[in-house]
């Protein structure tokens, strides 16, 4: 017998529910219960919702046990639970096990089929779905060897010190997709190896089954019918037949949201927008959405931004402060979509109090500013700025720079733009790398061979500091008078996130009093920028530019404007603002 087993690590996440556009148990579900190779699909939960969801498609239940319902059980228990809970109810032995995640979509019939199939064929313990990805965590890299076992790029036993397997003589990077893992029965009870998912590890022998997607990206190859299984059932794309207060009971009437009191206005504060590309206004026009591009033509004051707001429903927001004085004034406003990622200049909190929701473009500008950071950095060690300025007036002057691989760098924040800044002083060969961030990645630290620090050795050792932290009480002015004479006398540093992490004034005396010191800054406190900084040879300006390239901000300007459309058409919103971002802020705050 084969059994397709559905379940999740974490219980009564509303992530299990699913919406038309994100079905997300349904999938899974639906899948095994179309392919013909699996004999019996069992849903393990101990949720009255996911009950009903599963009953509905047509799945059998498995009641999992209170103690094995929380994120610390250990799924092997969960999965041994399951295979005898069914084989008492079948009457009959399991012989192969399908895990399908309930909160993963990408499922297919055919996927299954196949991964049935090779099980039967195969002389390995599992099956597993992978993708072809470069981008999640290293921890987490595959590589398929000349046998077509799947195996791991870093072994979750290794230490900091320990050498891993280099990526570069593998090829294609690979991640298990989290949606599908088919196992022997043996398999699971021959104590081997741990089950805990995704890999640690998947089995003496693994069988990769490549797709395309990963995660919860849904794809055209998936079950056809879910939609239509949804539709019928009183889903729609903001709510299900479910009371989403309490598990408990389902909702027999289909409830509708009451139509929206539209003012039909946006306001686009950021400047320039739709320059590189009209589409982000041409989706707006093509919705009949009325819209207001920033009247100033530059960043807005708070004052300026509060006389502006109050007409308007929707915000494409730039860096400007969006302060509660300015949400005061904005009585209409009911979505901010952030242009980019920084947060720290909108009060999340406070606009959540007065129902109005935010989202923003994380992924947006990340790998432009870190090659503006690596630019930046060669050519204050090359001093290409302080030569092309000389040129221009006639003079003609080498001078004898520094390279990389001879130096130490150091990385302030070590996020999003933070570890791809590191990634490339990877490949430039960079002599050391030493980073400092209240969350240490020990994973990727192995992979990219650098080494976590405190904040004072980092400052101590390194020839050039770059920082990549948003701007929050706790970095505001981070370096400064008491910081800067810890710095090396000819060390570089580089400002590619928040103006203000960095005390301009104190800046200013430092870099007068040591002509070695070499400052990079691309933000600042006020914006424009007109002081004294612009006037010293040793510091290399650009103009809040990091974001500034044609893919960068035009992905991030029509990502902003998608929201806005979602908005105005009453669909879901794709990238609001992370909890963790509000709590943060309240934290910061206090």
């Amino acid at each position: 017998m084969v059994l397709g087993l559905i379940c999740a690590r974490e219980e009564n996440s509303r992530d299990l529910v699913p919406i038309l556009g994100r079905p997300m148990l349904v999938y899974p579900i639906l899948a095994s219960l179309n392919t013909s190779e699996v004999d019996c699909t069992y849903v393990t939960t101990n949720s009255q919702i996911i009950k009903d969801i599963a009953v509905k498609c047509g799945a059998g239940i498995i009641n999992r046990p209170k103690k094995l319902n929380n994120a610390n059980a250990d799924f092997g228990d969960i999965i041994k639970h399951a295979i005898e809970d069914v084989e008492i109810q079948q009457d009959r032995k399991c012989d192969k096990v399908v895990l399908l995640l309930g909160n993963a979509p990408t499922v297919s019939v055919d996927l299954i089929r196949q991964s049935v199939e090779i099980l039967d064929k195969a002389n390995v313990d599992s099956v597993v779905s992978v993708s072809k990805h470069n981008e999640h965590n290293p921890a987490r890299a595959c590589y398929i060897n000349s046998n077509n076992e799947l195996l791991p790029m870093v072994s979750s036993r290794m230490t900091p010190s320990q050498s891993f397997v280099s990526r570069d003589s593998l090829g294609d990077v690979y991640f298990v997709t989290n949606c599908i893992r088919t196992l022997k029965r043996k398999a699971v009870y021959n104590g081997e190896y741990d089950l805990g998912l995704p890999y640690q590890w998947l089995g003496n022998k693994s069988y990769p089954l490549v797709q395309n997607g990963a995660y919860d990206v849904d794809y055209d190859w998936q079950v056809d019918s879910v939609v239509d299984w949804l539709l019928k059932e009183g889903f729609s794309f903001d709510s299900t037949p479910y009371n989403e207060v309490s598990e408990k009971q389902l909702i027999t009437a289909r409830s509708k949201k009451p139509k929206k009191k539209l003012t039909g206005n946006v306001l686009v504060t950021t400047v320039p927008f739709g320059q590189i590309d009209s589409e982000p206004l041409d989706k707006l026009e093509d919705n009949s959405i009325k819209y207001t591009i920033n009247p100033i033509g530059r960043k807005l004051k708070e004052s300026e931004l509060a006389e502006l707001i109050e007409p308007y429903e929707v915000l494409v927001a730039g860096t400007e402060p969006i302060t509660e004085k300015v949400l005061l004034k904005a009585k209409n406003l009911k979505l901010i979509a952030r242009v980019g990622i920084g947060l720290d200049s909108v009060d999340l909190n406070f606009a959540r109090s007065k129902g109005i929701k935010v989202t923003y473009t994380p992924d947006g500008p990340s790998a432009a500013v870190a090659e503006l950071t690596m630019a930046q950095m060669l050519s204050a060690l090359r001093f290409t700025h302080i030569i092309e300025r000389g040129l221009r007036q006639g003079v003609w002057q080498r001078k004898m720079g520094r390279r990389l691989n001879n130096l130490t760098v150091g990385i302030i924040g070590v996020g999003r733009i933070g570890k791809r800044v590191i990634q490339h002083l990877k490949g430039w060969g960079a002599a050391k790398v030493l980073a400092h961030d209240i969350d240490m990645d020990e994973t990727f630290s192995i992979l990219n061979n650098f080494e976590w620090v405190d904040l004072k050795t980092l400052l101590l050792n390194s020839d050039i500091i770059s920082l990549h932290v948003p701007l929050t009480p706790d970095t505001y002015n981070l370096i400064d008078a008491k910081v800067l004479p810890l710095l090396k006398k000819n060390c570089v540093i580089i400002n590619t996130s928040r103006g203000g992490i960095v005390n301009e004034s104190d800046l200013i005396k430092h870099l007068k009093k040591h002509k070695d010191f070499t400052a990079v800054i691309d933000t600042y406190e006020i914006e424009p920028y007109s002081g004294e900084l612009s006037s010293l040879d040793n510091c290399l300006l650009t103009c809040h530019m990091g974001s500034c390239t044609v893919d960068c901000r035009f992905n991030m300007e029509l990502g902003a404007t998608l929201e806005a459309v979602r908005y105005y058409k009453n669909e879901p919103l794709l990238i609001e603002v992370p909890e963790y971002e509000y709590e943060l802020q309240r934290l910061r705050n206090k």
